[in-house]
């Protein structure tokens, strides 16, 4: 407007300016000539005048002075910047009042007075608002805001919300009508229920009310702004729930929440809080908010390392659909964790150690990166094992027949005393059997390499049969294990073996068990000859 105001003047001054040009008779000691425009930008307190000046003769304009008011008399003055073209800023008028004015130039000569024009601001009325919005909604509780765009030129005298149950009593919520934005949580509702709220303010011309927000409250949390999922649940309501179903945006202080609502406060700290059941599915993991728990930070789409580690009460959890990884013990100790599912586009996951009573992992039948057999993780071809819950204590009655290779660390802590691997098995990851409870194990014959660690910490492990083609041990492979009885059915050319294969409690305790014939070569080889006691009684 204000340039549009501008171009308008400077088109007039330019072409009044020419004519100037022609007339070289004229008398120079002449008054500017004005032009004033209509008042602009008019408001309720406030307007914006524009004054032209076009300079006739060789003088120039000494001042200008702004004056209005609310009679002819136009008694308040205002000093002006001397410039071709005057803008001036009105202030502090007052509402539906009819203000004249004029503007007065001198060329130290002569002065000079507009024509005196007129405006009237705006009058009162009742205040503006903006949309009613919710910022998120709980099973009992709902949480909405409005915005006072203009308070209509007088103070509010109430602010606040209307609300009704569906075909019930409307009732008035006054809030501190200081705030703004206009914030409430309406608490105490019924579930499953119809509602209609209604943002409203009143000033001494009027009360204006927002449009209607209907809200359903359902037995799921859906949170809009990540970070409200406390407020929307509420202090008294925070340890009530045994299952919960929460969709829309959370951060590490939503997390956070959730790990107190399963018994685990920061820093490991036992809360009153027993939710076993969660469902994410329409959720989403964002980042910002606090360390959930204490020192870890939530990444976009990651359920990162002790997001959901020791809630001790957490029995089953349907992760958000959109998460791409889960990092390495996510769910460490969770000891009462029975089942969670893998969503369809996750692409990475790594396993959590402490979670004694998981049976049984669910892959979302669209993933492309992994599938389940019988409860237990696979890449999406079969082809290799990436986690077998920790409580699975049952021997599959099958196993898929593509199935050639094991992730390391993929049979930590199993329970199981035996594991009977089919002969396609052909690789071993480090680790694998890392802290089982295996008693006895068959390496299958496929099987080369005998990687790290691949039986440490197991404190039960006493009998091991190595299969045919075994090439090398390495390091640590049976570090920890109280093992007996060691079977080694290579004759001709015997295994390499790392110099911290074995401990030195190994080779005094462990009968080794060489084909027959081959004890001579196995008492003559560097790492195996020294165990204590080599027994040929191993027949082709």
């Amino acid at each position: 407007m204000v340039r549009s105001l501008v171009k308008i003047l400077l088109s007039f001054l330019l072409f009044a300016g020419g004519v100037a040009c022609g007339e070289i008779e004229k008398p120079l000691n002449l008054t500017p000539e004005l032009v004033v425009l209509d008042a602009f930008d008019i408001t309720r307190n406030s307007a914006g005048l524009c004054c032209g000046i076009k300079i006739v003769g060789t003088e120039t304009v000494s001042s200008v002075t702004c004056r209005y008011g609310t009679s002819i008399d136009m008694d308040h003055r205002l000093d002006c910047e001397v410039s071709g073209s005057v803008l001036v800023s009105l202030v502090d008028l007052a509402p539906n009042t009819t203000y004249y004015y004029c503007f007065e130039v001198s060329n130290g000569y002569g002065r000079v007075q507009s024509n005196v024009c007129q405006f009237t601001t705006a009058p009162k009325e009742a205040p503006m608002l903006g949309e009613l919005e919710m910022l998120g909604k709980g099973p009992v509780s709902v949480i909405v805001q409005f915005e006072l765009l203009d308070n209509g030129g007088e103070a509010l005298d109430a602010a606040g919300f209307y609300v009704r149950e569906k075909g019930g009593e409307e009732k008035q919520v006054v809030i501190d009508r200081g705030k703004a934005p206009f914030l409430i949580r309406l608490g105490d509702l019924k579930q499953l229920t119809h509602y209609e709220i209604q943002g409203f303010a009143k000033n001494e011309i009027g009360e204006t009310r927002t449009e209607k927000l209907e809200v359903y409250t359902e037995s799921a949390v859906s949170v809009v702004t990540a970070g409200t999922l406390r407020e929307i649940i509420g202090e008294e309501e925070l340890y009530a729930f045994q299952d919960l179903t929460v969709s829309g945006p959370l951060n590490g202080s939503d997390v956070r929440t959730l790990r107190e609502m399963m018994g685990c406060a920061v820093e490991g700290i036992s809360t009153d809080g027993r939710l076993s059941r969660l469902d994410l599915t329409d959720a989403s993991i964002v980042s910002g908010g606090d360390a959930y728990d204490g020192s870890h930070y939530t990444n976009p789409d990651v359920l990162g390392v002790g997001m959901f580690a020791d809630c001790l009460f957490l029995e089953e959890i349907k992760l958000p659909y959109g998460v791409i990884e889960i990092e390495k013990n996510a769910f460490e100790g969770c000891a009462e964790l029975k089942l969670f599912n893998i969503p369809a586009l996750t692409a990475k996951v790594a396993s959590s150690a402490g979670c004694v009573n998981l049976s049984k992992i669910h892959v979302d039948v669209t993933n492309e990166k992994y599938a389940s057999h019988d409860g237990c993780l696979y890449s999406a071809d079969f082809t290799t094992l990436y986690w077998w819950p920790e409580g699975k204590r049952q021997i599959p009655e099958s196993f898929p027949e593509q199935w050639k290779r094991i992730e390391s660390y993929a049979f930590q802590y199993m329970q199981l005393a035996e594991l009977p691997l089919p002969s396609s098995v052909s690789e071993l990851g480090i680790g694998s059997f890392y802290a089982s409870g295996l008693e006895s194990f068959t390496v299958p014959a496929k099987v080369v390499n005998i990687p790290t660690a691949l039986f440490q910490e197991c404190h039960r492990l006493k009998t091991v049969w190595l299969g045919k083609d075994v090439g090398t041990l390495s390091a640590y492979c049976f570090d920890g294990c109280p093992l007996e009885h060691l079977y080694v059915p290579v004759g001709d050319f015997l295994p390499l073996c790392h110099e911290k294969a074995f401990t030195a409690q190994i080779y005094q305790n462990c009968v080794l068990h060489v084909p027959v014939g081959a004890g001579k070569l196995y008492r003559n080889k560097e790492c195996w000859r020294n165990f204590v006691q080599i027994k040929e009684d191993i027949v082709d």
